[in-house]
């Protein structure tokens, strides 16, 4: 049997020296140490409420509402169906009936 397509005795050994090399010096790796400090301050906004306080008119409050409700419901659609003119009356009204569940969640808690 011809044994000159055998990996050589010596090669195999020099590959067995250098996973053993590579594992040691693996183990040696040092790790890093991390440290997050995470500091929240108090707001009298509690979550899930509409800061309807920081805007000028009632008018300019129900807008934001509802750009912010036309981009969530954007995020949830694919872009074809995503709405991406003017704002219509619906979403308006929409808006003005989130602010009014909001305040009146403030105001009964």
């Amino acid at each position: 049997m011809d044994q000159s397509g055998y990996p050589n005795q010596n090669r195999t050994s020099q590959v067995k020296e250098f996973l053993q090399e590579t594992k040691e010096t693996t183990e040696l790796e040092l790790k890093k140490n991390c440290s997050i400090n995470i500091t929240q301050l108090e707001d009298d906004i509690a979550d899930n409420q509409f800061p309807i306080h920081k805007f000028s008119s009632f008018s300019k409050t129900c807008r934001i509402m509802a750009w912010g409700l036309r981009f969530i419901s954007n995020c949830k659609e694919t872009l074809e169906n995503g709405n991406k003119k003017y704002l219509q009356t619906s979403e308006l009204k929409t808006a003005t009936l989130k602010i009014i569940e909001n305040v009146q969640g403030q105001e009964f808690e």
